[in-house]
């Protein structure tokens, strides 16, 4: 989940009802409609603004540096704040599926860590106490919806210094180490956001503060 405080109050994010999505629509335009949702909020959004945002980060995992490297990539600078002193090199968040690829592909991506993971072309549900197999889904059943139809395992430990590398080569990204961010304040001039750093407090001021801090976040 991602949580923005912005200073503009006369935009409004809608969000599209699973339930209705479900009713309406098989799961593969279901799909297509949430996206094409999203880009035109973004659009609009961006349409919006006489002036590129001031968009601030906390959190530099997977989901963090996935919007910021999205960002960059639409031309917006980026401030992202990590409270630990480099990546994380946990496993966790090893499972991709095609939809994620292919945003990670419009990111210039997706080959990198492609050839790091371990592609899987078949899912199987298993019955734990006979040991025996329910079902199977062939990801090549839908190679004519995406350019990636397999789910793709690599751990977050191999992801994320693959989007950080190419999130610095757009040249629009303040990433900073050692920042934890221990609170915030909504007010006429923007969100402020307070820091502990090795250097003592520090306050920084955005139009946006987006968590992507964890299940513990500080923003949620």
């Amino acid at each position: 989940y991602l949580n923005l405080y912005h200073q503009n109050r006369s935009l409004s994010t809608s969000l599209v009802s699973h339930q209705y999505l479900a009713k309406s629509h098989s799961p593969r335009e279901a799909r297509r409609v949430r996206f094409r949702r999203v880009f035109q909020e973004s659009r609009l959004i961006s349409l919006s603004m006489t002036k590129s945002p001031s968009i601030l980060i906390a959190g530099a995992g997977p989901v963090g540096l996935s919007l910021a490297l999205a960002l960059a990539r639409r031309g917006l600078p980026v401030r992202v704040r990590e409270s630990q002193p480099g990546l994380g090199n946990e496993a966790r968040a090893s499972t991709w599926h095609p939809p994620t690829l292919e945003m990670m592909h419009a990111w210039g991506v997706a080959e990198a860590i492609i050839a790091r993971g371990f592609r899987v072309d078949r899912l199987q549900y298993w019955e734990r106490e006979t040991r025996t197999r329910v079902a199977e889904f062939d990801y090549a059943r839908i190679a004519g919806d995406t350019p990636f139809p397999f789910r793709l395992q690599c751990p977050q430990s191999a992801v994320t210094p693959i989007m950080l590398e190419a999130l610095r080569g757009t040249g629009l990204a303040d990433m900073r180490f050692d920042h934890t961010l221990t609170g915030f304040e909504a007010g006429p001039d923007g969100v402020v956001a307070t820091f502990d750093t090795p250097a003592g407090p520090r306050t920084e001021t955005s139009n946006y503060l987006v968590g992507a801090d964890g299940a513990r976040s500080a923003v949620r």
